[in-house]
């Protein structure tokens, strides 16, 4: 028993670190990163939701896999992208905020995590598996509100630096000036 919780916790990072590097290639061959940002996200919350209903080991096993698969693109991405959109004695306190963030947030998702364990028994659920399938509902809908958005609203901005048109002509990242810098130079 104790075998086979670990199991499921270790096989999510095979995927995890040997797909980092390549989702990153993969990025910079998107026009629109957000479009593919949002998808790993939205499919990392697919699963996520997937990993509080399955019903046997092996589901287990599938959806860890699959999670590590979709997530290990999201973190080396956002740090990709923060690299591509500032200045280089400015990407240093950007990622330091961007990691607080995350640290922040994997401090309250414990006192989530509490709370929605709570609910063990409502629907036939165990309160793990409620963690689960509403964190991954959250994420599913937050980012399918993005990926909505995207489609309608968000068309016109720039999604790299060396696209934007609105940089001033001295700013390091402006494509008109200023520097040479885009983002298949980084």
């Amino acid at each position: 028993m104790k075998t086979d919780r670990l199991g499921s916790l270790s096989i999510f990072f095979i995927p995890y670190v040997l797909l980092e590097v390549p989702s990153n290639i993969v990025l910079k061959m998107f026009k629109r990163p957000s479009t593919y940002i949002g998808i790993l996200v939205c499919c990392w919350g697919t699963i996520m939701t997937l990993t509080g209903v399955c019903k046997n080991y092996a589901g287990l096993m599938i959806c860890r896999l699959l999670l590590g698969v979709f997530e290990a693109g999201f973190f080396p991405g956002a740090v990709y992208l923060i690299t591509t959109w500032y200045a280089a004695r400015e990407v240093q306190t950007r990622i330091a905020l961007f990691y607080c963030a995350s640290a922040l947030s994997g401090a309250f998702s414990g006192l989530l995590a509490f709370a929605i364990a709570r609910m063990d028994g409502v629907g036939n659920l165990a309160g793990w598996a409620w963690i689960f399938v509403l964190e991954g509902m959250v994420t599913v809908i937050g980012t399918s509100s993005d990926l909505f958005e995207n489609v309608i609203i968000l068309m016109r901005l720039p999604q790299w630096a060396s696209a934007a048109s609105g940089l001033c002509p001295t700013h390091p990242l402006c494509p008109a000036g200023g520097s040479t810098r885009t983002r298949d130079a980084i």
